[in-house]
């Protein structure tokens, strides 16, 4: 019986002991995000005369992306614009779109490959200041639609197909295909299975 007790007694020590290698990890993860961004070099604000530059294309060529210690989130991504185009860019949650527009903006470098302004320049190239004045950006949680989720994913991809010139597919990381609204619906894809849903439900 003394044995049993001195035992029921310590079990608890025990798998406190165990289970103490949980929040030492999570504190390594913590540390390792704090160095992380201690690191970071601040923006400079240069200022240069006559910075403003006229946009007439942009290519993303072969871009892949990945924050420190993590999963590819973007890879061998190719998109092109030109001035006065609209496209779309997307996909399922998680798949790297916000992240695509983090780099677009200069939060985030690229891992690999080019983001190239009229065909002669890089995007790192080019003044922060300069780029961000010439770009817009609307958040993605804001809330333009009345209504439940479906009728807001339904009113966005009916006017998508009347106003993108060209509409691309971002999966498992990667440009999947691009195309317009009734060239993507002849192949088997994302796009084509969100419409299809729409039209059963």
């Amino acid at each position: 019986m003394a044995i049993l007790g001195i035992a029921s007694s310590l079990i608890p020590s025990v798998s406190n002991l165990a289970l103490i290698s949980i929040p030492i990890n999570e504190a390594k993860v913590a540390f390792n995000r704090m160095f992380e961004f201690t690191n970071i070099t601040s923006e400079t604000k240069e200022i240069i005369e006559n910075d403003r530059f006229e946009f007439r294309n942009l290519e993303i060529r072969n871009l892949s992306f990945r924050f420190h210690g993590r999963k590819q989130i973007l890879e061998d991504v190719n998109i092109k614009l030109n001035k006065g185009e609209l496209i779309a860019i997307i996909g399922e949650s998680g798949c790297g779109k916000s992240t695509l527009a983090f780099i677009l903006q200069k939060f985030y470098n690229a891992e690999t490959g080019k983001i190239i302004i009229n065909r002669n320049k890089l995007l790192n190239e080019i003044n922060t200041n300069s780029w961000r004045k010439i770009i817009g950006v609307v958040p993605q949680d804001i809330h333009i639609f009345n209504g439940n989720v479906i009728d807001d994913i339904s009113h966005r991809f009916h006017t998508l197909k009347n106003i993108s010139d060209r509409i691309y597919i971002l999966k498992d990381n990667k440009t999947q295909t691009s195309g317009t609204h009734f060239s993507l619906l002849k192949s088997k894809n994302l796009y084509r299975a969100y419409w299809e849903d729409l039209v059963i439900n």
